[in-house]
């Protein structure tokens, strides 16, 4: 009798075990390729209007860092923000010597954070990707947005800033190339990631404030340098 009772115990810690087991696989989402993920995340409304959104905002930053003394003195400028580092009001002191106000950099980098959390709330699988993976997705997704047969020109329903007659498609093949997109930090993914983990919908100034200190300044400058000097030769074509 006790024998049975074993064995009938036996059976049912398996049965019990292969359904646990069986119940964690299935909870485990598959993770895609970042090529096959940008198949199908570029079909999507949602990456569209992101898509559109982030190249008008990123030009948006971009406009405020065009004056010729920023131009005609690139490398002094990324220099004198390397050297104060994360101290506060060096790096406000840094940028006024060139005419800048980090205030402003905060508020329209912003718009950029607020854009990548949207994309992440919209499209959570996006959260299983490192970041450097998260960035191939979004390139690959853009180079196959332009080259459907339905999509013309990335659109946005933003209205607020001038295109300056260079088409949204053009402003991507620029951040496509940019020096430091998807850099760690550059963007302050991982920030915005643990945001939308959260459950948060939007990103405020207080917040980006604090994000902007930790991402480095100097990889924002570095990439929107190099991203003016390519809308720049876009515009001689």
């Amino acid at each position: 009798m006790k024998t049975i009772l074993k064995f009938r115990f036996l059976i049912m810690v398996l049965i019990v075990g292969s359904f646990l087991a069986c119940k964690k696989t299935d909870s485990t989402p598959v993770k895609l390729s970042t090529s096959d993920m940008a198949q199908r995340l570029y079909t999507q409304k949602d990456f569209v209007d992101f898509a559109g959104s982030f190249a008008k905002n990123f030009k948006y930053l971009a406009i405020y860092y065009q004056s010729p003394t920023i131009i005609n003195s690139k490398d002094k400028f990324i220099q004198s923000i390397k050297k104060a580092g994360d101290d506060q009001y060096l790096l406000q002191s840094a940028h006024a010597n060139f005419g800048l106000d980090i205030n402003e950099i905060l508020i329209r980098k912003n718009r950029l954070d607020n854009d990548i959390l949207h994309l992440y709330n919209a499209q959570p699988e996006l959260l299983n990707y490192t970041e450097e993976e998260y960035w191939s997705i979004i390139k690959q997704s853009v180079l196959l947005l332009k080259k459907s047969n339905s999509v013309n020109t990335i659109k946005s329903n933003s209205s607020d800033i001038n295109a300056q007659s260079i088409a949204l498609d053009e402003i991507w093949d620029c951040l496509v190339g940019a020096a430091g997109l998807g850099t760690a930090g550059i963007l302050t993914i991982a920030g915005i990631k643990e945001l939308a983990k959260k459950g948060f919908q939007n990103v405020v100034i207080h917040t980006a404030a604090f994000l902007a200190r930790h991402a480095g300044y100097v990889f924002v400058a570095i990439a929107v340098l190099d991203f003016t000097s390519c809308m720049y030769r876009e515009s001689q074509d």
